[in-house]
């Protein structure tokens, strides 16, 4: 009879060390892919319109975007590793791995060389100069980064995994 209990024991405790993981995939996926989308879609815009300037609203933003970067480089690891246990769906790590080198592209390359050209040009970054024309293609470039990195992150919330009962 012990036997009995004992494997019911690790079913249970097995069904339960699951459940926590597809919480924690949830959780991670909603405060990351929802600050994706709060930060860029509406506090950004809301700091361009707000600010006094808009190099005070960049500078702010670029800080918003550099912490975002980072967090989604920690959670990706983190919900590669959940996936893992949960659901090994080759499609998940494509797009988390998408979502990596997207990021890993904005936060290494793009987002220092913005900066570069900020730092070289200071207030004069303006309209019809060559160094806007190159901010402004590096920035763009930037942008549908982070778009598609929003919508990959919200591919990932929508398709949850299927749930073991």
């Amino acid at each position: 009879m012990s036997n009995t209990s004992e494997v019911d024991d690790s079913r249970f405790s097995g069904k339960r060390i699951f459940r926590v993981l597809v919480n924690l995939q949830r959780i991670i996926l909603t405060f990351w892919i929802g600050g994706l989308w709060t930060v860029g879609y509406i506090v950004v815009p809301v700091l361009f319109q707000q600010l006094p300037s808009h190099q005070m609203a960049g500078n702010v933003a670029g800080q918003l975007f550099i912490f975002l970067s980072w967090l989604g480089l920690i959670f990706a690891l983190l919900l590669a590793v959940t996936y893992f246990f949960i659901d090994q769906a080759k499609w998940r790590y494509a797009v988390l791995l998408l979502i990596t080198v997207f990021i890993s592209i904005n936060l290494f390359f793009l987002t220092p060389e913005i900066a570069a050209l900020r730092e070289m040009a200071g207030s004069a970054l303006r309209e019809g100069t060559e160094l806007h024309s190159r901010f402004a293609l590096l920035h763009g470039i930037a942008s549908g980064l982070y778009l598609l990195v929003s919508l990959l992150g919200l591919l990932l919330v929508i398709r949850q995994p299927e749930e073991v009962c």
